[in-house]
């Protein structure tokens, strides 16, 4: 059963931040510009999609003319003579690229992020210049480096240099987000001997946007109250590290691989 919880609830926000949420000039054009933009960008994808819909007799005769009797059946055409196997193939190659980058980069974040050992900040460097070369500059070796492992006319030849080429811009964005994750609050916590568990989260504030709460399983249930808690807390911790709101449940919410659903806990929170 979970202790009842003094989180704030979610703040609407204004549809505009401007006074009186007024159209300005300034506005006005940025709204035009936005449009053409989306014109420029929509309209290729639309005139693909109605060219796809036409013969090969209606294509020719007028290109730019909207297709007079939808060929649906184009696309079944073509699914039959190839396209099934080049999509499959795309989803092969993409889907392991992903896999393999998000793991390999997540384990390489949390290692830069949480550990301190000598060279910590040279392998981030350098593992952050991978993303100024250009793959067209590495082709040569990197076809020769394929033929050497004898994977050339393979899946592999694909995955590994996709996966490695996305590799520096991940670790770039797990480890700032893994940087944000206040590790210090947390391992004090721990160190309350009543303390299970603990994940510290963010919740929405009226006055400053946002501010901690953590949130405790305890190995007995009812044995510390909330105020022991933050009293235990303040004792030790400087005045801004101390979490607002002091949260007692019984689990935390986890996906079917066991990890923590924060934002989960976020939303539960501010019921």
């Amino acid at each position: 059963m979970e202790k009842a919880a003094t989180a704030p609830r979610e703040i609407k926000r204004k549809r505009s931040c401007l006074p009186g949420n007024k159209m300005t000039p300034l506005m006005a054009i940025i709204i035009v510009l936005l449009f053409i933009y989306f014109l420029l960008v929509a309209y290729p994808l639309f005139w693909m999609l109605c060219n796809s819909l036409k013969s090969y007799k209606e294509i020719y005769k007028n290109i730019w003319a909207m297709p007079k009797n939808p060929l649906w059946n184009n696309y079944a055409l073509a699914w039959q003579r190839g396209i099934s196997k080049y999509f499959l193939n795309s989803v092969l190659v993409t889907g392991s690229t992903i896999v393999g980058a998000i793991l390999v980069s997540a384990l390489a974040s949390y290692s830069l992020a949480r550990f301190r050992f000598k060279g910590n900040q040279l392998i981030f460097i350098l593992c952050m210049g991978g993303m100024m070369l250009s793959p067209q500059v590495t082709l040569i070796p990197l076809y020769k480096i394929i033929q050497a492992l004898h994977i050339h006319n393979t899946y592999l030849a694909l995955i590994i240099p996709y996966t490695a080429y996305r590799i520096p811009l991940i670790v770039m964005l797990i480890r700032s987000h893994f940087l944000s994750i206040p590790k210090e609050i947390e391992e004090f916590i721990y160190t309350h001997p009543a303390v299970k568990d603990v994940q510290v989260i963010g919740v929405p504030d009226k006055k400053y946007g946002e501010e901690a709460m953590a949130c405790i399983i305890l190995k007995e249930p009812g044995s510390v109250t909330q105020d022991e808690m933050l009293d235990y807390i303040k004792a030790s911790l400087a005045r801004h590290k101390v979490p607002k709101y002091i949260r007692f449940v019984d689990a935390f919410p986890m996906n079917a691989a066991g990890k923590i659903l924060k934002y989960k806990m976020r939303e539960d929170a501010t019921r």
